[in-house]
């Protein structure tokens, strides 16, 4: 039973129904006889006493009457009361209950939301966070109070201006159907962005937080959203590590290849007179200006003495052909000459330029210490021993012939290659290799004369044999370089196809290095007509199957399309049977 049928049933005593009227009746009759018990008396005017004894019997059992029908009517009133109060109280007591359980799934949703290391949290339409939310939330946003609803004030102070304003922006249009979702999460402005959470010493704890951000719908409608905080500040320091790491190797690499192409004594004046002007800079910084002053006029000609002196360091690079070195010094002219049109030049200025300066120093350091060790590197590699390896004097007496008979014009460069030191076997082994490689790079390699001289070529092509000294210790390893015209995969690719051993469908989908092993491939040749049996070799494929497949070596190959064929081999180490003297 309800509160309302209790109610009802409390006060069901005033309708008119049949059982009412019965339990009246008694009262009524017990009235009836008091009344009448009235009129008597009022008659009795000298009639005898037994008008009196009825008019005390009327008035005697009629307030009995009377009196016995109120009294049961009151007790059956105060059982009705009793059952609807018992009633009212199972009532309360069902709806405590289920007030408990509600409770308790509320707390146990808090506990599991709070303990979620995902760190999630809602906001309502109004951009507030609801009440529920994962406490890890503190640890990443740190908010001045624990009762801060705003999701847009807790992000205010920690995350630049612009952003925030992006991020409201943001989080309006999610609550509009009409923007996709989907969309809306490729612009997302919170992707991984900068927080300062204060600390409680006072200091700033810089992380970098993701927020993704989920639609919530009831009923159809957008209610909510969902967020999901991620710490990503170990990903964004490792990538930005990583990217420096780059950009410090390839600014490397730029020096090293300037140096490698300047000539040696005017490098080493230039590294002179670069070192006296920045030791001539280092020392007008030396003396920090008071700060608070307003006449900049001191630091404003020291940072025009500086000028003047990295513009030497700049022409210094410019007329030596070193072009890193030369824009580097020409980003610090720019720095300079920026601070100079400021209006007013403070201490923060003048610890700017120190900054420069020693940014500066230190990029001229590190090319000096490249500079060091390519020397180290040269001395390493230059040949003491004057000895000559005989057996290339027949090989190059044999590639200049063949040179003559197609009217090409070659020079051989051997210097530091020495077989002398491998046994008899592996001896003949790398002439036999080095007899084809020379034949591949004059039949196929160097150009005519002439055809080299309207490329921009010396007329004579030149073929390097070198010996790579950085090979694993007992083997033996060189290459073959021509500065012909290098391989050229388009047109390998429609020789395989021509020859038969390439559909053309393959040919179009494979890569330049795939293309280029196919001068391996036995029967695979550029070359259209018969020249001749002079010309003929054994082919690329026969050097492959013994330096590969019998010695398990390797060959590679670097190339460049109208510029250079490098071929290296790599022999493994083998027993030595002829000691160098």
């Amino acid at each position: 039973m309800n509160l309302g049928m209790a109610v009802r049933k409390f006060s069901g005593a005033t309708s008119t129904n049949p059982s009412a009227v019965r339990s009246l009746a008694p009262a009524v009759i017990g009235l009836a006889m008091l009344a009448a018990a009235l009129v008597l008396w009022g008659a009795q005017k000298g009639n005898g006493a037994w008008v009196g004894i009825a008019i005390a019997v009327l008035s005697i059992v009629g307030s009995a009457v009377f009196l016995v029908s109120l009294t049961a009517r009151v007790g059956a009133r105060q059982r009705e009361l009793v059952q609807a109060k018992e009633a009212l109280e199972r009532e309360v007591a069902g709806g405590a209950e289920r007030v408990r359980v509600l409770e308790a799934g509320k707390r146990q949703n808090e506990a599991v939301l709070a303990s979620v290391p995902a760190r999630l949290l809602l906001i309502d339409r109004d951009l507030n966070v609801k009440t529920s939310y994962s406490t890890e939330l503190d640890a990443l946003l740190r908010p001045e109070r624990r009762d801060q609803r705003s999701f847009v004030d807790v992000l205010r102070g920690k995350i630049a201006p612009d952003v925030l304003e992006a991020a409201q922006a943001h989080l309006v249009a999610l609550f509009d159907p009409s923007d996709d979702e989907s969309n809306l999460a490729a612009v997302n402005p919170l992707e991984a962005v900068e927080v300062a959470a204060p600390q409680p010493d006072g200091s700033l704890l810089i992380r970098y937080l993701k927020f993704v951000f989920r639609r919530v719908y009831e009923d159809g409608a957008i209610s909510s959203l969902l967020v999901a905080a991620e710490d990503v500040t170990e990903v964004v320091q490792t990538e930005r590590a990583l990217r420096e790491s780059e950009r410090t190797a390839q600014k490397n690499f730029d020096t090293l290849l300037g140096i490698l192409h300047l000539d040696a004594p005017a490098l080493d004046d230039f590294v002179r007179t670069a070192q006296g002007e920045l030791g001539a800079i280092d020392r007008s910084l030396s003396d920090a200006p008071a700060r608070g002053g307003g006449d900049s006029g001191p630091l404003r000609q020291r940072i025009a003495g500086i000028a003047e002196r990295v513009t030497t360091i700049r022409d210094g690079a410019a007329l030596l052909g070193f072009e890193h070195f030369e824009a580097r010094a020409g980003a610090y002219l720019e720095t300079l000459g920026e601070m100079r049109s400021r209006q007013a030049l403070t201490g923060d200025d003048y610890l700017q330029l120190v900054n420069e300066q020693a940014a500066f120093r230190a990029e001229f350091d590190e090319m000096q210490n490249l500079r060091v060790r390519l020397t180290a590197l040269r001395r390493a590699a230059q040949i003491q021993d004057d000895a000559g390896d005989d057996m290339l004097d027949s090989l190059g007496a044999a590639a200049r012939e063949l040179a003559g008979d197609l009217g090409k014009e070659i020079s051989i460069d051997i210097d530091g290659f020495d077989s002398r030191g491998l046994s008899p076997e592996r001896r003949l082994l790398v002439k036999d290799v080095l007899q084809e490689l020379l034949r591949n790079a004059v039949v196929h390699g160097i150009e005519a004369a002439t055809e080299r001289e309207s490329a921009g070529k010396p007329r004579a092509g030149t073929i390097e044999i070198r010996p790579i000294r950085e090979a694993l210790a007992g083997s033996f390893a060189f290459t073959v370089r021509d500065d012909g015209r290098g391989l050229d995969p388009v047109h390998i690719r429609e020789r395989a196809v021509a020859l038969g051993m390439l559909d053309a469908d393959r040919a179009e989908q494979m890569s330049d290095s795939e293309a280029a092993g196919y001068i391996f491939v036995p029967g695979f040749t550029t070359v259209d007509e018969v020249l001749g049996e002079s010309v003929r070799g054994a082919g690329l494929n026969a050097v492959k199957n013994r330096v590969v497949d019998e010695c398990g070596g390797t060959i590679s190959i670097d190339s460049e399309s109208g510029s250079f064929c490098e071929f290296s081999f790599v022999l493994p180490a083998q027993r030595v049977s002829f000691a160098r003297s």
